[in-house]
C-alpha cells in the first residue's frame, strides 16, 4: 500500500490532488467509496472497459480540458484506433489507458521517468508486442494531426481516400440507377398501355401513396428521436434540421396517417364493393393455408404446378390486416404520449412508459416488415422485378394476371373492354415491347 501510496502523490494526478486540485481524480473515483475494491479482481473485460470508462469521465469532458488548456483528442484518438475499437467490441484484452501511462504513477509524455517518454515507449509496447522498432513505438500517437507536421500526409490521404469513395460509389451507383429506371420505365409504360385487370382504382391508389409518405416520413422522423446520435441523423440536424421540426412533422403527418384510414375505412365499408373486396376479400380461409403449402412446396421443386390465387394472396391478406393492427397500436401508444400531460391522476404510473416502449418496437417490428417482406413482393420478388408497378398504373396485363390468380379472379378483376388503351391486347412480354 506504501508502494502504491507514494506512486500516486508524486504523479500527475496525486501532486495535483494534494496541492489543492479537486478535478483531479483521487482513490475513491476509480475504486468507489463503499464498495471500494480492486480492478484485478474484475473478470478481464469488465476490468478493461471500466478502466477506460474512468479515464474519460475526465479527459473527454471538453470544459474540464480547456480549463488546463488540454482537448480531448486523446480520448477520441483512442477509440477510433486498434485498442479503443477492440476495447469497445471485445470488453476488453487489450491495452487500456492506464496500460500504457500507468494507473497511479502517470506522468506526461515529456518526464524521463513516464512509461511513454521517448526513451521508454519501446519497452511499454513490448510487454504486448514483443521487440519494437522505433518506427512502430511512434506510429502510434494521441495527438492532433495539425500539432504533428509529419502526420499531415494521413489527413491528405484521408481526404483523397473519402473523395475517390464518393466520386466511385457514386458513379457505380448513377450507373446502376440508369439502368434500373430504364427497365422500370419500360415496365411502367407497358403495362399502362396493356393493362387490361384492374388492381387498383384511383380511390386506393391515393389511399396507398398517402399511406407510403406518411409512413416513410413518421419512420424518419420517429427513429430520428431514438437514434439521435447516429451519423445520418447527425447530419441531418447539422443541415439545419431541429427537435421542433422533427416534432412537428411526426405529429403532422400521424395526422395525416390516421385521417387516410379513416377515409379508407369510410370509403370501404360504406360501399358494397368496397366491403367485399377490402374486408370480405381480406378474411383468412383454410384456402390460404393450402396457398402458402402450396407456394413453398413449389419453390423448393416438390411441387410442378404452380399454385394460382385468389383476388388477394396468403401474403397480402397476412401484411394487410398486419397493417391496421399496427396503426392501431401506434395510434393508441402516440397519443399516450403525445398528451401524457392530460392523462388522468389515477392513471397507472407503469402506463407512459409500456407506451414508449410499445411504441418503439412496434415501429422497428412495422419498418422491419416493410423492407423485409412488402418490398420483396413489391420490388426484389424474381417476377415483379424491377419493380412492381400496379400501385401506379392500378393495372395489370392479363398475362401478369393469369399467371398468378384463378380464372375466376382473372375474370372478376378483367376492366371493361372500353376502358383498354388503344394497344391493350398487342401482347409481346414487356420486355421484348418496342424500344422508345
Amino acid at each position: 500500500f506504501g508502494t502504491i501510496a507514494t506512486e500516486f502523490s508524486v504523479g500527475s494526478h496525486g501532486s495535483a490532488l494534494l496541492a489543492g486540485n479537486l478535478d483531479v481524480p483521487a482513490c475513491t473515483t476509480c475504486h468507489g467509496d463503499h464498495d471500494m475494491t480492486s480492478l484485478r479482481t474484475q473478470k478481464t473485460g469488465q476490468r478493461d472497459l471500466a478502466a477506460v470508462a474512468i479515464c474519460v469521465w475526465c479527459h473527454g469532458n471538453k470544459r474540464m480540458m480547456e480549463r488546463y488548456a488540454l482537448d480531448t483528442s486523446p480520448v477520441e484518438s483512442y477509440m477510433s484506433d486498434f485498442h479503443g475499437m477492440a476495447q469497445r467490441g471485445s470488453l476488453g484484452a487489450v491495452a487500456t489507458c492506464a496500460d500504457c501511462h500507468e494507473a497511479h504513477y502517470c506522468l506526461p509524455s515529456s518526464h524521463e521517468r513516464s512509461r511513454m517518454h521517448i526513451s521508454n515507449r519501446g519497452a511499454a509496447c513490448g510487454e504486448c508486442h514483443g521487440e519494437s522498432t522505433e518506427t512502430f513505438v511512434m506510429s502510434f500517437t494521441h495527438k492532433k494531426a495539425a500539432r504533428e507536421p509529419e502526420w499531415g500526409v494521413v489527413k491528405v490521404v484521408t481526404v483523397v481516400y473519402v473523395v475517390l469513395i464518393l466520386v466511385t460509389i457514386g458513379a457505380m451507383l448513377l450507373h446502376n440507377a440508369v439502368i434500373w429506371l430504364y427497365f422500370a420505365r419500360r415496365k411502367l409504360r407497358y403495362q399502362k398501355r396493356h393493362g387490361t385487370v384492374g388492381r387498383l382504382n384511383t380511390f386506393e391508389r391515393f389511399w396507398h401513396w398517402t399511406m407510403l409518405v406518411s409512413f416513410t416520413v413518421l419512420s424518419v422522423t420517429g427513429f430520428a428521436l431514438s437514434f439521435s446520435e447516429t451519423t445520418a441523423i447527425r447530419w441531418l440536424y447539422e443541415m439545419g434540421f431541429t427537435e421542433s421540426a422533427r416534432a412537428f412533422l411526426h405529429r403532422l403527418f400521424a395526422v395525416v396517417l390516421i385521417l387516410d384510414s379513416l377515409l379508407f375505412f369510410g370509403k370501404t365499408l360504406l360501399t358494397r364493393s368496397g366491403r367485399r373486396k377490402w374486408w370480405l376479400g381480406m378474411l383468412p380461409r383454410w384456402q390460404d393455408f393450402k396457398d402458402f403449402f402450396a407456394t413453398m412446396s413449389y419453390h423448393m421443386f416438390a411441387r410442378k404446378e404452380k399454385p394460382r390465387f385468389g383476388i388477394f394472396n396468403y401474403a397480402e391478406k397476412a401484411e394487410y390486416w398486419a397493417l391496421w393492427w399496427g396503426t392501431a397500436v401506434m395510434v393508441l401508444s402516440g397519443f399516450i404520449l403525445w398528451f401524457s400531460v392530460d392523462l388522468p391522476a389515477d392513471a397507472p404510473l407503469w402506463l407512459v412508459p409500456v407506451a414508449k416502449v410499445v411504441h418503439f418496437y412496434e415501429a422497428v417490428l412495422a419498418v422491419g416488415a416493410i423492407i423485409v417482406w412488402h418490398l420483396f413482393h413489391t420490388i426484389f420478388h424474381p417476377e415483379e422485378y424491377p419493380l412492381g408497378t400496379s400501385f401506379m398504373t392500378g393495372k395489370l396485363t392479363k398475362e401478369e394476371a393469369e399467371e398468378r390468380f384463378t380464372s375466376e379472379a382473372v375474370a372478376e378483376q378483367t376492366l371493361p373492354p372500353e376502358t383498354f388503351h388503344v394497344d391493350a391486347l398487342h401482347k409481346p412480354k414487356w420486355q421484348h415491347d418496342e424500344h422508345s
